[in-house]
């Protein structure tokens, strides 16, 4: 796997999004198939795969329990692979408690990037007005 520099990293060329996790049904709400996703996480890793995208939003948060346990078996190496967040303001306004369910979501004690999700013309000021940024 390709890597690039971003400061004292290396960051795969390829990312693993996980937002379209795969699923047991086909209904757009049907659960996530957490043993199939734990085997595309796996194998993400095993050729390289080193970053990794999820948000609150997606799933109902599902996806970021989903990767968290996957990722989980893979903790004694967690300074080997990256994991991004994301903070939606349209889904609630209290960033302090999305930024620890997300820990929680995840099992880890920090995400590596955090960024914030659907930023748009009509929504910037409220991520400004909100402290969230600060």
């Amino acid at each position: 796997m390709n890597t690039k520099p971003f400061h004292n990293l290396h960051l795969s060329t390829l990312g693993m999004g996980n937002m379209r996790l795969p699923q047991k049904g086909v209904a757009s709400n049907a659960p996530i198939d957490w043993e199939a996703s734990a085997q595309i996480i796996d194998y993400a890793l095993e050729h390289g795969v080193n970053y990794f995208d999820t948000a609150w939003v997606y799933n109902n948060g599902e996806s970021e329990r989903c990767l968290g346990a996957a990722l989980k078996r893979h903790a004694a190496d967690r300074d080997k692979f990256y994991i991004a967040d994301k903070f939606n303001i349209d889904a609630t306004t209290d960033y302090d408690m999305v930024f620890e369910e997300q820990l929680r979501r995840l099992q880890v004690d920090y995400i590596d990037f955090y960024l914030i999700h659907c930023l748009m013309d009509s929504n910037i000021n409220r991520y400004i007005e909100s402290g969230a940024i600060e």
